[in-house]
């Protein structure tokens, strides 16, 4: 039994705080006959540093029903910093069955009492569902992953740095131009306020220790590298395509600071005048609105930092970066680099599957074989960290996540230096096609530490299924799979029609989006699609899940009409189960909750 349970109906939550190693809830549930169970979690924090590890903790208490039965929520999200040494355990008391689920739906325990330890080194979500016949509760626990402390705006040296002063080092690119005879890294070295740390290769071998290459599980020490610090401006400049989301979800705060974080980088002093900008925007529309150019002024006029005036639409992030892509077409003799920023899962590209890459394995290939390094910005915890990760390794540029838009000023106000000032390494690699991975062993000036990067020779990879698992499956409805058995997702739901309140007819704009996807099932003909249909929150759910069946079938009824076997579409309806958006503050925010989405499944 729990010691000092609370009284009825009496609900507990205890937030981590900054530098807290300890947090514990006591959560109690009443169903209609009074009758409780309750449920508590503990969970602990901690790191090889002690140094604390939070940097914001925040509880939200959501109430919802699912097919007419109140379930309650309790979400709890912690930012924590990468590394972190995670220890969570549970007991609950009353309940019939629990499951302790991961991001990607997959059961890890089900017991009503256990411990589950993990090293965190990417963001991860659990879920804790315990139920009785009466009464079913849910917990969520989000650990947020914050890459960095810190973002570089200064410099200083070595020799300034006390004895109790450390630094941390990162692989920010990799260079394979000249693979198999060499490899190049661009590194850098910086500290907790946001200085480069300078003069670390007077004494090389006092500061950068060892390079280790593991290639399919053979590891290998490098000999003869070598590593020198570069501060320069590049003669022939650089070609930078900033590519920003103005997708509805960007509304307020967020796309106000993106736009001021734009205008810092414009401002740059580390931009030098040979260097060439595009600026493309997208929602479910892609518009290069600045084409490249060296002129700063022409630039500033011409993008009209507005918000999300005449935007604020779906997700095309990959048509997007594609089109970003297109925009330095023809520029020759500069350095191609893609800036692009996103909030959310990718969820509109694919009506432009004849002319732009649609999912995150296209654009890969894509900016492979056009040599552009992609440099990746997930902001909030609602966009697709992992397939934006796998995109800059992939294309050897650099992942960024944050939580908070102020941390963009800092993203923004850095990328420019680091394209002037890093250190480079130069070694022969081991010839060998496939993933590998790099470790690099530095002194920290405290202790021995090792960064890893992770580099890809050769185009065999498949990340596809980082835009159809985990969080976007779950808004699939989870087992969407099993609609057409001996298939896969090859794209995320794409949003291809939404409606007027209580409507469910297709308004004549709608109709090219769909031919589009009438002519892919036309050239595919083992292609499948499974159409959700999903309403706003106002209504009761029975209503809604009809209304969201409704919409789905008319959507549906446009393929059959035009020559599509039945056979080949699926329809589920989840009413208001599904929301884009929670909340529905603003008319706009209903507006894309009541919507179709369709999966494509090959």
């Amino acid at each position: 039994m729990l010691a000092n349970v609370p009284s009825q109906g009496e609900k507990m939550l205890k937030p981590l705080q900054k530098g807290q190693k300890e947090a514990y809830f006591l959560l109690t549930a009443e169903d209609a006959s009074g009758k409780l169970f309750f449920y508590q979690v503990k969970t602990s924090l901690f790191d090889m540093t002690s140094e604390p590890l939070v940097s914001k903790s925040e509880n939200i208490n959501i109430s919802c029903e699912v097919n007419g039965r109140p379930i309650k929520v309790y979400y709890t999200k912690f930012i924590l910093a990468e590394g972190s040494m995670v220890n969570f355990s549970w007991k609950v008391l009353g309940a019939e069955q629990v499951k302790i689920l991961d991001n990607r739906g997959k059961v890890i325990r089900s017991t009503d009492e256990g411990t589950f330890r993990f090293t965190l080194l990417a963001s991860q979500q659990f879920v804790i569902k315990a139920e009785n016949e009466n009464n079913k509760q849910i917990r969520v626990l989000d650990f947020l992953v914050k890459s960095r402390s810190a973002y570089i705006k200064n410099i200083k040296d070595i020799s300034q740095l006390s004895a109790k002063d450390k630094f941390k080092v990162e692989v920010i690119e990799v260079n394979r131009k000249n693979y198999p005879s060499e490899i190049k890294l661009k590194v850098i070295a910086y500290d907790n306020e946001g200085n480069f740390i300078t003069g670390l290769t007077k004494s090389k071998n006092k500061y950068f220790k060892k390079l280790i290459e593991n290639v399919e599980g053979k590891k290998t020490e490098i000999s003869g590298w070598q590593v020198q610090e570069i501060s320069e401006e590049l003669g022939n400049g650089l070609a930078l395509g900033l590519c920003s989301d103005y997708s509805g979800s960007m509304s307020g705060k967020p796309i106000e600071t993106m736009e001021k974080a734009l205008k810092i980088f414009l401002n740059s002093k580390f931009k030098i005048e040979k260097d060439l900008i595009s600026m493309t925007k997208f929602d479910d529309n892609l518009k290069i609105v600045v084409p490249p150019t060296a002129d700063n002024s022409k630039i500033l006029q011409t993008y009209k930092f507005v918000g999300l005036d005449n935007f604020g639409g779906s997700t095309a992030l990959y048509a997007g970066i594609d089109e970003a892509m297109k925009s330095l077409d023809g520029i020759k003799d500069k350095e191609k680099y893609i800036i692009v920023c996103t909030d959310g899962y990718e969820n509109a590209s694919f009506q432009y599957f004849e002319t732009h890459a649609f999912n995150a394995q296209q654009v890969a290939l894509k900016a492979r074989e056009k040599g552009i390094k992609i440099i990746t910005i997930a902001f909030g915890e609602g966009a697709n960290e992992p397939a934006l990760r796998a995109l800059a390794y992939l294309t050897d540029g650099y992942f960024y996540n944050v939580y908070e838009p102020e941390d963009l000023i800092g993203i923004y106000q850095e990328i420019p230096r680091l394209f002037r000032h890093y250190y480079l390494i130069t070694y022969k690699p081991v010839q060998k096609d496939g993933l590998r991975e790099l470790n690099l062993q530095y002194f920290n000036n405290e202790e021995e530490k090792t960064t890893t990067r992770q580099i890809q020779i050769g185009n065999r990879f498949n990340i596809i299924d980082l835009d159809t698992d985990g969080g976007i499956f779950v808004r699939a409805g989870g087992n969407a799979g099993s609609l057409f058995p001996g298939k896969r997702m090859i794209v995320s739901p794409q949003t291809v029609v939404n409606f007027d309140f209580n409507k469910a007819n297709v308004e004549i704009k709608y109709r090219a989006n769909l031919q589009n996807y009438l002519n892919y099932l036309r050239k595919n003909p083992n292609a499948c699609f499974a159409i959700y249909g999903h309403t706003d929150l106002v209504g009761e759910a029975n209503s809604q899940e009809k209304l969201g069946n409704d919409r789905a079938e008319v959507v549906k009824a446009f393929f059959i009409q035009n020559g599509i076997s039945e056979n080949r579409l699926k329809v589920k309806s989840y009413g208001k189960t599904m929301p884009i958006w929670g909340v529905e503050d603003h008319a706009w925010q209903a507006r894309e909750n009541r919507r179709v989405e369709i999966a494509i499944f090959e």
